[in-house]
């Protein structure tokens, strides 16, 4: 048959031209492509919008304390706790998140009216790292779909708009870190130069002054250049990064005050007495790293909002062993930069006594693309065709972005529910209920007056009063055992010395629902008021008796022990009414 012959059916309208139906159906997929993503970004957009605007900060506490030593900076108090009565310097969390949000501080000095602008330093971290990811993506996989895919998948994560819209460091010490692992790459390949060697060395010593854990990076740094025989870039790099981390290690090591013994949990002391390589037992030891293996396992599904109930257990177990699968992979085919920092960082988690999934975080794309090569390895061991390893990854995908996008619009609807947003998959309290707290402190103490409460920082930044914690928590009677007679907070002696010593006027008794410590620390109060009754007089309680302030009456203190009624919340502070 001529091509003539073949042309005369379509040409007669019986069947279509093989190459315009082609192109048609190229044109529909591209159409449909371009109205999802359109649709997905509507939404992602809407979602982290509502969370921006969620009036609620500082109940995780660490944001709290990030924003008290953004305003020291910005109203030039130096770098140090202002909202504790003896203003201690900040030797525990390195200085530049503080630093970042300071400038904005300086630009909108007015707080709470300043809260949006804060949170849109984590907010455009967040977008830069969703950037870079997709760069490393990019480069790992050598697919844009599944590179698309995958930064969706993180962007839906619940876990990222929680961190993307509160004022924590992980999102800036993300975007750092994946553009240092992108750099790395390069200089991995044998394509980077001097240029690319001194922004590796500015970018991870940005981390470690972001977070302490940045120093793994600077460890993989100097390994690949090692690895290459480089050594007068090995000593460039290493220049860079003492000159640029060495004031800071300098401020940590020459700061000494009796606060800091007292309360180790606010300054470096910290580093030393949650680390298992430095302190517990050997039982304990083996107790921590053996549960934080655990919960590693399972944390990248609480990341991406694979909840613990129902069917949830079976597809985090099924996350975490494609991950496990696909980082073995790598291991085995050639280990790179990626591998040893995953290594080196992951160690730095499992040590560290305390739950790994936030820590994880900022290794989120990490994960994902490990769970992507896990998938692949797993299609090549059933020797699927091309065809059908596309459909699998394609439906495997679709599951988990459906899955976190669920979990993303219920964390914004409880957002503007609520006015806050919660850190996923626990409960929170109830931010009206904690600002008529404020709201009464403010109208009805003396501005000298020292709070002892849970979120201290917040307690000072809402109402102006000095504040502190309290409690020195103990992490592995607090996470790793389950003795019910345990005592993580310590005991009420130590709680009454701690008042004694600050010379606190008022204690703050609140649910605490979002800390492990919560339960602790009201049965810990209950012990307190009933073992000295006549120092402690209820000065204010919600309608429903959770929240509830106390005016203690010990030597040194001198709080009003009268009852208050009930006031009303201040509008000013709720923001949503």
């Amino acid at each position: 048959m001529s091509g003539w012959d073949s042309a005369l059916p379509w040409m007669a309208g019986e069947v279509a031209p093989p190459a315009r139906s082609a192109t048609r159906r190229q044109a529909l997929g591209t159409a449909l492509g371009v109205v999802c993503a359109g649709a997905a970004s509507l939404f992602v957009g809407w979602a982290y919008w509502t969370a921006l605007h969620a009036p609620a900060m500082g109940m995780f506490h660490d944001d709290g304390i990030y924003a008290v030593t953004a305003k020291a900076l910005a109203t030039g108090r130096g770098y140090r706790i202002v909202s504790l009565p003896t203003e201690i310097a900040q030797t525990k969390y390195p200085i530049l998140f503080p630093a970042l949000l300071a400038v904005v501080w300086k630009l909108f000095p007015e707080f709470p009216r300043n809260l949006f602008w804060l949170k849109l330093a984590p907010f455009l971290c967040t977008v830069v790292w969703a950037g870079l990811a997709y760069r490393l993506f990019r480069e790992k996989t050598g697919s844009a779909p599944a590179s698309m895919a995958l930064t969706a998948w993180m962007a839906v994560a619940p876990w990222v708009l929680f961190l993307g819209t509160a004022l924590l460091s992980e999102t800036l010490f993300a975007a750092l870190m994946t553009g240092a692992l992108v750099l790395l790459g390069r200089l991995e390949r044998g394509r980077g130069g001097w240029t690319t060697v001194a922004g590796v060395a500015v970018l991870i010593s940005a981390a470690f002054l972001t977070r302490t854990a940045g120093v793994t990076l600077i460890i993989v740094g100097v390994l690949i250049l090692c690895m290459r025989g480089r050594w007068k870039q090995v000593a460039a790099f290493a220049l860079i990064c003492a000159s640029l981390c060495g004031p800071w290690i300098w401020w940590q090591a020459g700061q000494q005050s009796a606060a800091l013994d007292h309360e180790p949990y606010y300054s470096r002391a910290n580093y030393r007495s949650w680390n298992i390589l430095l302190h517990f037992t050997p039982a304990e030891k083996a107790q921590i790293l053996s549960q934080n293996l655990l919960g590693a396992l399972l944390a990248p599904a609480a990341l991406v909002g694979v909840p613990a109930t129902g069917g949830g257990p079976i597809l985090a177990l099924a996350l975490g062993a494609l991950i496990a699968t696909g980082f073995a992979a790598s291991l085995a085919w050639r280990p790179a930069a990626l591998e040893i920092f995953v290594l080196l960082y992951g160690a730095v988690v499992l040590s560290w006594a305390w739950p790994p999934v936030r820590f994880l975080a900022p290794l989120l794309p990490v994960l994902l693309l490990y769970a992507y090569r896990g998938a692949t390895a797993v299609c090549a061991l059933f020797r699927m065709r091309a065809r059908e390893t596309h459909i699998a990854m394609g439906s495997l995908a679709l599951l988990f972005l459906l899955e976190g996008g669920w979990s993303l619009a219920q964390t914004a609807l409880t957002a503007r529910q609520t006015g806050a947003v919660r850190m996923p998959g626990v409960p929170q309290d109830e931010w009206r209920e904690t600002v008529r707290m404020f709201d009464w402190i403010e109208r009805n103490s003396s501005p000298d007056a020292v709070l002892i409460g849970n979120l201290d920082p917040v307690l000072y930044l809402y109402t102006g009063r000095k504040s502190v914690r309290g409690f020195v928590q103990n992490p592995y009677l607090l996470h790793y055992t389950a003795d019910e007679r345990a005592l993580p907070l310590g005991r009420t002696s130590e709680l009454l010395e701690t008042i004694r010593w600050y010379g606190a006027n008022y204690l703050i008794a609140a649910p605490n629902a979002s800390f492990k410590e919560g339960p602790y620390l009201a049965r810990l109060t209950r012990d307190l008021l009933r073992e000295h009754p006549n120092q402690f007089r209820l000065a204010y309680q919600s309608a429903d008796s959770r929240y509830r302030i106390y005016a203690i009456a010990l030597e040194g203190c001198a709080g009003d022990l009268s009852v208050k009624a009930n006031c009303r919340s201040a509008g000013r502070l709720l923001g949503s009414d």
